[in-house]
């Protein structure tokens, strides 16, 4: 395992109280990597810690301590946000968590959570399966004006939230220049 003195992450920048429960959640993390759905739950609620510690530094505190992408520390977190239970008797595999944590269908997770309970291990396969029998028909309902600008708005937030800090300036502008077009009647 990795020890906390020999990473890249420069801890000598945090206030001796921050560095100190940065160090302690990097240990507990690190002690965990290698177990269950109920440890990718700690994992990614220590990883939240972070975040609210750290701000801008969170990506680099990833990147150095694990070498993951702000992708994958988001997939732990949304892991911690979704399972909420007790997880210590369900077999979820780790991508099939990600995948359902991931997953904005509460139908889908609630399958999956039952069919778990009930013995089933939930596999990536098993959880892209549910995933796609709940999958919505090609041709959706017209929706209507606000509705549209609902979903639009969502999906937008989605995105923002993915981008890196450094990119989030650029996103008004870029949404300037995207209702222009569609103003325009451009595609």
């Amino acid at each position: 395992m990795k020890t906390i003195e020999n990473t890249g992450f420069d801890y000598s920048a945090l206030a001796s109280s921050d560095r100190k429960v940065i160090r302690s959640a990097t240990a507990r993390i690190n002690r965990r990597l290698k177990r269950t759905l109920a440890d990718m739950v700690a994992i990614g609620q220590d990883l939240a810690l972070g975040k609210s510690i750290l701000d801008g530094k969170f990506c680099e505190w990833v990147e150095s301590e694990w070498g993951w992408s702000r992708m994958t520390a988001w997939q732990y977190m949304k892991v911690n946000d979704a399972f909420t239970g007790d997880v210590n008797n369900i077999d979820i595999k780790p991508a099939a968590a990600i995948a359902l944590a991931t997953c904005s269908n509460d139908e889908v997770f609630a399958e999956a959570i039952e069919r778990a309970e009930s013995g089933e291990t939930i596999t990536h396969a098993t959880a892209q399966e549910i995933i796609e029998s709940h999958r919505e028909s090609s041709d959706p309902p017209e929706l209507d004006c606000m509705s549209a600008f609902r979903l639009v708005r969502e999906s937008v937030v989605k995105i923002c939230n993915r981008l890196p800090d450094k990119a989030k300036p650029a996103i008004p502008e870029f949404l300037r220049t995207l209702a222009n077009q569609i103003e325009r009647g451009e595609q």
